[in-house]
């Protein structure tokens, strides 16, 4: 989602986009993903991409909560 978001893919090559990052990783997940600039960036332009509404997503998440 990061890579789309920052737009190393297209939202119609997400599971391209997946397929690429497993073959590529050489570092743990969570490493390489707080090691990237603009991490949250990257995220909430990915999630639009797909078509989703970061903050309907966190509204949502936060009433869960409530």
């Amino acid at each position: 989602m990061a890579w789309i978001g920052r737009g190393a893919f297209e939202a119609d090559e997400y599971a391209e986009a997946v397929a690429t990052a497993e073959a590529e990783a050489t570092t743990p997940t969570a490493d390489y993903l707080l090691g990237m600039p603009h991490l949250a960036e990257n995220l909430e332009n990915g999630l639009e991409e797909l078509g989703l509404d970061p903050s309907g997503e966190e509204e949502d998440f936060l009433r869960q909560g409530s």
